[in-house]
């Protein structure tokens, strides 16, 4: 993996350098800011400038040349590389946490600069590049994941619990961000249903299995894992809570009783509404789900019992 992380930083070192010069530049220039090229015999940089410039080519980012030889100028092909080139590229929240962490992996000056330039693009911008670590081994299998998912087949990998470990096959569909920690999101072919994996659980390298496109025919899965999570709770609100809550609820307009209106709360996460409530204290009783209001009062009666011999 040595060699391809060297040749894809500098790749992303050259790209940088004629995305953000401003104007096209002579070879001598691309020599001079690119760190990769320095140093360099004359006969070494052109070879591997020429070799740079067809792998970007090949992944439909064109360089067009300017005035002529010995004298020409570089620069991104504004017309080839259009999607590239416009405002309008962003990144998700999993796109902007793996260019992070390629930032911990490429661990150089030159390309922390870059993917830090590169970032700043995200919507919204990624200006944190501390709350994620990733090490070699983990860049492993989010490459092998990724090969995978975008070619439809198949994986198998080790995976550990709190008390075991398993073999699972999965056909993987997306690589999902939560907090601070990276997921899988796949069909688990063991359980037959859709489900996610924690990747610092996953203890084993990542085998590829079938030919492209065999983990395609299963049943459909939500897009976004967490919307499985998340819960609209029935509430009572007391009329002089406060405004706080009230930003998070919708008011139905019915009044339970004296003093009480019914409202829906907006959807969020159950631990989000968990918190919201407790926080609340009398103000907030949670109608429906069952298990939410069930949960809530279980902590309150264990909370209560504190300090009480």
């Amino acid at each position: 993996m040595g060699n391809d992380s060297s040749r894809d930083a500098r790749l992303l070192a050259l790209l940088n350098c004629l995305r953000h010069s401003g104007r096209p530049l002579s070879k001598r220039e691309i020599q001079e800011q690119v760190l990769q090229y320095q140093g360099l015999t004359h006969d070494n940089f052109e070879g591997q400038f020429q070799d740079d410039k067809e792998t970007l080519h090949t992944i439909g980012i064109a360089l067009s040349m300017r005035g002529m030889n010995p004298d020409f100028t570089y620069e991104i092909d504004p017309k080839a590389s259009a999607q590239f080139q416009g405002e309008d590229v962003r990144f998700d929240a999993t796109e902007s946490r793996l260019i992070s962490m390629a930032i911990k992996v490429w661990d150089d000056d030159a390309n922390t600069t870059a993917l830090k330039k590169l970032a700043l693009s995200m919507d919204p911008p990624e200006t944190s590049f501390s709350h994620v670590s990733i090490g070699l081994d983990q860049s492993d299998v989010i490459c092998a994941l990724s090969e995978a998912i975008t070619h439809g087949r198949f994986v198998s990998f080790d995976y550990t619990s709190e008390s075991d470990s398993f073999r699972r096959s999965v056909a993987p569909r997306k690589l999902v961000m939560r907090s601070n920690s990276m997921y899988l999101w796949g069909f688990d072919m063991d359980r037959y249903a859709p489900r996610l994996f924690k990747l610092s659980r996953i203890a084993s390298e990542i085998e590829v299995i079938g030919d492209s496109f065999d983990a395609e025919d299963l049943p459909e899965i939500p897009a976004d894992p967490f919307t499985l999570l998340e819960i609209e709770p029935l509430l009572a609100i007391r009329d002089d809570a406060s405004l706080a809550i009230r930003a998070y609820v919708q008011l139905t307009g019915r009044l339970i009783t004296d003093g009480w209106c019914e409202a829906v709360g907006l959807r969020a996460s159950r631990n989000t509404w968990m918190t919201r409530v407790l926080t609340e204290g009398e103000d907030v009783v949670v109608l429906a789900p069952q298990d939410l209001r069930d949960e809530i009062y279980a902590r309150i009666d264990r909370a209560s019992s504190w300090g009480v011999q």
